[in-house]
C-alpha cells in the first residue's frame, strides 16, 4: 500500500507513539527509526522462544521500517540526527517521560521549522503542572477518568493492552494526516501536540456529561448483570456477551424466549409469563439468577460460533468472547486476509503478521518485512555521505 509514498517519517516513539509511526509505515510512508545502540526503545518482551530473545513486540511496531541506531550522546550523533530531521516531512516524537525526558532539550532545539509535520506525544501534554510527570498506561489511564470506569465497585481494572498508547497514537495520526493535507494545500508545516491524558478524557462515553449536565457520577459496576438476558454467560467452550434489556428496555427480549422455547431449554416457557417483559422483575436478583440458571443450561451444549450465528440469524444481541487463539482461527478474519506472512531478517523466517486495519482502493499492500535495530544503518548513512566504517570507529552507530 503505497498511499503515502512520497512521506518520509523520522520515527524517534517511545511505546506512547509507536503506533502513529507503524500506521504511517502501513500506509506506505518510508518511516525511517532512530534506535539507541544496543537494546532498541521497543525491544521488550513478550519475546520469541530463541535464546537471542527477539522481541515480539519490537518485531511488531517497526515492521516495513528503515532503521539506524545513533548515539546521542555524542555530538556527531546529535549532527546526523538534525541532518535527518531536516530530510524528513514528518516527524514523531513521544516520550513516557514527558518533557523530563534526556532527549526532550535535542528535541525542543530541532522543533520549529515551518515547512515540516512535528508530532509531540506526551502523557500530560508539553506545559500544564503535569508536563515534567513520569506516566505509564495505568497512570495515564487513572488520570484521563477511565480507571473511575473500568473494574469493580472496589477495585479499578486496567484494560489489557497498554490501550491509553493507542489512542494517543490514533489521535496523532490523525493530526498528522490533517496537518499533510494542509501543508499540500498551503506549503507550511504544522506542529501536532498530542497528551494521551486528553485522549483517554475525550473517550469517556458520556460519563464528563452526566456530572455536568445530570450531576450524577458513572461508577464502576464489575460484572454485575443490570438485568436479566444482558451480561456475561458461560456456554460449551467459553463465554458469550448477551444483551436482551438495554436501559431497562427489552430490547430483543421476546425473540430470545422464542429461540428458547423453539429449542425447548429446561425452564424456557416460563420466561413468557408477563412478569418478565416488565422492568422492575427484569432487575431483580431473584429474576437474573433464575434467567441465567435457564440460559446457561441451554448454552452448555453450544459453542460460541454456533450461538453467534444462530443469534444473528434470529436478530438476537449475542456475541463470542474471542480468546487471542479464537481470533487467530476466525474464519472471517481469514477470509478477509487479515493475516499475512511477513520476513523477520533477526531469525530469517516468516511469521503471521495482523494486517493494517483498513483497505483503501486502488492500493495493493505492500509486502511486510520486519528489520532488525541498525539493519538499514549504512543505506541511511550514505545518503549523507557517511561512511558507517567511520561513523562506527567514532561510536557514533
Amino acid at each position: 500500500m503505497d498511499a503515502l509514498k512520497t512521506l518520509r517519517v523520522l520515527d524517534l516513539s517511545d511505546e506512547l507513539g509507536a503506533y502513529a509511526a507503524k500506521l504511517l509505515a502501513d500506509l506506505g510512508a518510508e518511516v525511517i527509526r532512530v534506535d539507541p545502540p544496543g537494546k532498541g526503545l521497543l525491544e521488550r518482551a513478550p519475546y520469541l522462544d530463541t535464546t537471542e530473545k527477539i522481541s515480539l513486540f519490537d518485531i511488531f511496531f517497526n515492521q516495513n521500517k528503515k532503521r539506524v541506531t545513533l548515539d546521542l550522546s555524542n555530538p556527531m550523533g546529535r549532527d546526523l540526527l538534525g541532518q535527518l530531521w531536516r530530510k524528513c516531512d514528518v516527524v514523531i516524537w513521544s516520550s513516557l517521560d514527558g518533557v523530563s525526558d534526556p532527549r526532550w532539550p535535542m528535541i525542543n532545539a530541532l522543533r520549529g521549522d515551518s515547512k515540516q509535520i512535528v508530532c509531540l506525544i506526551t502523557p500530560f501534554g508539553l506545559d500544564g503542572p503535569y508536563a515534567q510527570f513520569v506516566a505509564s498506561d495505568a497512570v495515564i489511564m487513572a488520570m484521563g477518568g477511565f480507571l473511575s470506569l473500568s473494574g469493580y465497585p472496589d477495585c479499578p481494572v486496567v484494560p489489557f493492552g497498554e490501550q491509553s498508547f493507542y489512542a494517543a497514537s490514533l489521535h496523532a495520526t490523525l493530526g498528522i494526516i490533517i496537518a499533510h493535507i494542509h501543508r499540500l494545500n498551503n506549503n507550511e508545516g504544522q506542529e501536532v501536540r498530542v497528551c494521551a491524558q486528553e485522549a483517554i478524557a475525550h473517550a469517556l462515553e458520556n460519563a464528563i456529561q452526566y456530572v455536568d449536565l445530570e450531576n450524577h457520577i458513572r461508577g464502576r459496576t464489575g460484572d454485575e448483570e443490570p438485568a436479566i438476558g444482558t451480561g456475561v454467560f458461560k456456554c460449551q467452550d467459553g463465554y458469550v456477551y448477551l444483551m436482551a434489556y438495554l436501559h431497562g428496555t427489552p430490547l430483543r427480549w421476546n425473540e430470545l424466549v422464542d429461540w428458547l422455547t423453539e429449542a425447548e431449554a429446561e425452564g424456557a416457557q416460563t420466561l413468557k409469563d408477563q412478569c418478565w417483559s416488565d422492568p422492575k422483575h427484569a432487575t431483580r436478583h431473584d429474576a437474573k439468577a433464575k434467567f441465567r440458571q435457564i440460559f446457561e443450561g441451554f448454552a452448555a451444549s453450544r459453542d460460541k460460533l454456533e450461538l453467534y450465528e444462530e443469534g444473528q440469524r434470529r436478530g438476537v444481541n449475542i456475541c463470542p468472547l474471542n480468546t487471542l487463539a479464537d481470533c487467530a482461527q476466525n474464519p472471517q478474519l481469514r477470509l478477509r486476509g487479515f493475516f499475512r506472512p511477513g520476513h523477520v531478517s533477526s531469525i530469517d523466517r516468516d511469521l503471521a503478521f495482523p494486517a493494517p486495519p483498513f483497505r483503501l482502493s486502488g492500493f495493493d499492500p505492500a509486502p511486510i518485512r520486519a528489520s532488525s535495530a541498525g539493519e538499514q544503518g549504512r543505506e541511511i548513512l550514505a545518503a549523507f555521505g557517511q561512511a558507517k566504517g567511520q561513523m562506527a570507529r567514532q561510536k557514533v552507530v
